[in-house]
C-alpha cells in the first residue's frame, strides 16, 4: 500500500517548488498553508475515486482471476494445439493450465496499464469468438458440442467486454474537456488517453497532481508528503492508515500532526480556530 502515496524522489524535487511558496513563518501556520492551498487547488477526482471504491477489495484476487477467466478459450487452444502435435492428453491439460496461469500473472504483475486495458476489451469477446470459431472448424463433428459446452462456460466475458468499453467510452466523454486547448486531434487524443490511464494508476506522480489539479486521498497524502518532506527533512513523516483512507502527519516539537484534505471540512464544523489538529484529537 505504501507504494500508493509514499512520495518518490522525483516527487520530492517536483514539490520543491511549491514547499517554498507554501512556506510560513510557523509551523502552524506553514501546515494549514498546505492544507488550504489543496482546498483552493485540488478537487477530488470522482472518476478515480469511484473506481477505487468500487474494486478496492476486487483488485488484488478479482482482477487476477478474471484475466484467468477470459484466458479460458485460450487455455482451451493450447490444450487442443497440444494434442495435435501429439502430446497426450493430461500433460496437455496440465502444460495449458500452466500456461493461461503465467500469463494472467504476468498481466497482472508486470504489464503496463495500457496492456491490462487492451487484454481486458480484445480477449474478453472479440478474441473469445476468432478463437471459438477456430477452434470449432477444425474438430469433427463428435467433439463440438463438449467444445461449445466448455466455451460457452465463459459466457461472462461478454459482460466484461460490456464493462470494460463502457468504461474507457465514459472516461473518455468525461475528459473531453481537459483537451480542449490542445491543438490537433493527436495531442486531444493523448491528453484524453493519459487522463483514462491515470484514472487507473494506483499512484500519481505528484507532477500529473499539479498539472491536472485532481486527486483522491492518497494523492492529497503524497502532495502533503512531498512539500513536506522539502521544509522539514529531518522530521519523522508518518502515514494512518484508515479503511479506505489515508492521511499524512509529520513529528514537530515531541508531537504529531495530521494534516488531512479533510480537516478544513471539519475546521468550520466544529468551529475551530486552527486547522492543524494532533493526532490525539483526530483519533478520539
Amino acid at each position: 500500500m505504501g507504494k500508493q502515496f509514499v512520495p518518490t524522489e522525483e516527487d520530492i524535487a517536483n514539490a520543491k517548488q511549491l514547499a517554498g511558496r507554501l512556506r510560513g513563518e510557523t509551523y502552524a501556520e506553514t501546515l494549514n498553508n498546505i492544507l488550504e492551498w489543496q482546498e483552493r487547488n485540488i478537487a477530488y477526482w470522482k472518476e478515480r475515486g469511484y473506481l477505487d471504491s468500487l474494486l478496492r477489495q476486487f483488485i488484488m484476487p478479482g482482477l487476477l482471476l478474471t484475466f484467468i477467466w477470459i484466458s479460458l478459450p485460450m487455455a482451451l487452444f493450447i490444450y487442443l494445439l497440444l494434442v495435435f502435435i501429439a502430446i497426450p492428453s493430461p500433460i496437455s491439460l496440465i502444460l495449458s493450465i500452466i500456461a493461461i496461469l503465467l500469463l494472467s500473472f504476468w498481466l497482472f504483475m508486470k504489464t503496463s496499464i495500457p496492456v491490462k486495458l487492451a487484454y481486458l476489451i480484445l480477449m474478453s469477446y472479440p478474441l473469445y469468438e476468432i478463437i471459438k470459431a477456430s477452434m470449432l472448424a477444425h474438430q469433427q463433428p463428435k467433439d463440438i458440442a463438449m467444445l461449445v459446452t466448455l466455451l460457452n462456460i465463459s459466457i461472462i466475458n461478454w459482460a466484461i467486454f460490456g464493462i470494460s468499453l463502457f468504461t474507457i467510452c465514459y472516461l473518455f466523454t468525461i475528459y473531453r474537456s481537459f483537451a480542449r486547448y490542445e491543438a490537433g486531434l493527436k495531442s486531444k487524443l493523448g491528453k484524453i488517453w493519459e487522463l483514462i490511464i491515470l484514472t487507473f494508476k494506483p499512484s500519481l506522480p505528484v507532477s500529473k497532481m499539479l498539472e491536472y489539479r485532481l486527486g483522491i486521498c492518497r494523492d492529497y497524502a503524497k502532495l502533503t508528503a512531498a512539500p513536506l518532506a522539502n521544509l522539514y527533512p529531518s522530521n519523522k513523516i508518518y502515514f494512518f492508515t484508515f479503511t479506505g483512507h489515508v492521511a499524512a502527519g509529520i513529528e514537530l516539537g515531541n508531537k504529531v500532526y495530521v494534516l488531512d484534505q479533510n480537516s478544513l471540512y471539519w475546521r468550520r464544523k466544529l468551529g475551530l480556530s486552527i486547522g492543524i489538529e494532533r493526532m490525539q484529537k483526530y483519533l478520539s
